[in-house]
């Protein structure tokens, strides 16, 4: 499977306010077996961390298979 094809199969299931949030819906969904994954849109204030809230948030994407 080529990149752009496995980035076609992935849909966004929610948006967050913070990074924090988006990752704790994340451990859910793995908990759950789905394989799931964070991104941010925008460096947060804490760093490496990345648990703050961010100007545009932070999504939460899985399989299209896994909806």
């Amino acid at each position: 499977m080529n990149e752009s094809k496995h980035h076609e199969d992935l849909v966004q299931v929610l948006r967050t306010a913070t990074e924090f949030e988006a990752h704790t819906k994340k451990v859910v969904l793995l908990d759950a077996g789905i394989e799931a994954t964070v991104i941010s849109h925008g460096a947060s204030w804490a760093g490496m961390i990345k648990l703050s809230r961010t100007e545009f948030g932070a999504a939460v994407w899985v399989k299209q298979e896994d909806l």
